[in-house]
């Protein structure tokens, strides 16, 4: 199946941002911190990692490179709001 994700390119910009929203919004939610809030702090991060080199491929992506944006995000947000919130595994 790696193989088969190899040949494609990771999800698009609205994709990925989505992808990262629906992983952290039950965490996020119920701590007060909007989605509109949460899509531009994704969207920051996503930019920051398209400039240091991109995503790779659809399989690059489930297997490193949505965890990084994710938890990147997540630290940002934590940072920004004083709060915790429980990291993706």
């Amino acid at each position: 199946m790696m193989d088969a994700l190899s040949a494609h390119n990771s999800p698009s910009r609205e994709d990925s941002i989505a992808y990262v929203i629906n992983h952290l919004c039950d965490r996020t939610d119920p701590i007060g911190i909007s989605r509109e809030d949460l899509r531009i702090v994704v969207g920051m991060e996503y930019e920051k990692m398209l400039q240091k080199g991109g995503f790779g491929s659809m399989a690059a992506w489930y297997l490193e490179s949505a965890r990084m944006l994710i938890n990147n995000t997540r630290l940002v947000l934590e940072k920004k709001y004083g709060v915790t919130i429980e990291p993706y595994v």
